[in-house]
C-alpha cells in the first residue's frame, strides 16, 4: 500500500503555511505600523526597503495569511533577511514580538 503525498505530509492551508506555522492574529495585530522599529532594524537601515523592515514583514505575513500574497520566493527572501536580532522588539512600545 502506497502513501499519497497528502498523507505523508501535513496539510497546508490556502496561504501555504503548514499547521502551526502561521503567525496568529493576537501576535501581529499589536503592530500599529508606527515605525519606531525601523531604526532598530539593521536590515532596514542597510537596505532602506519597507518590506525588509519589521512592519513590512508583518504586513507581508498578514497578506500571506489572507491569501493575497503567495508564499513564494519574494516573501521567503524578505523574511530570511531578518537577522533575528530582535532589536525591533526593544524599540516597540506596543510589545510586538
Amino acid at each position: 500500500m502506497s502513501v499519497t503525498e497528502s498523507e505523508a505530509s501535513p496539510a497546508r492551508s490556502a496561504s501555504g503555511y503548514g499547521p502551526g506555522e502561521a503567525p496568529t492574529w493576537d501576535t501581529y495585530s499589536k503592530c500599529i505600523h508606527c515605525g519606531l522599529c525601523l531604526n532598530a532594524c539593521p536590515t532596514y537601515r542597510e537596505l532602506g526597503v519597507e518590506m525588509d523592515s519589521p512592519r513590512g514583514r508583518i504586513y507581508q505575513m498578514i497578506q500571506v495569511e489572507r491569501g493575497r500574497l503567495p508564499l513564494g520566493e519574494s516573501f521567503v527572501r524578505q523574511i530570511d533577511l531578518c537577522l533575528d536580532c530582535r532589536d525591533c522588539e526593544t524599540a516597540c512600545e506596543w510589545g510586538v514580538e
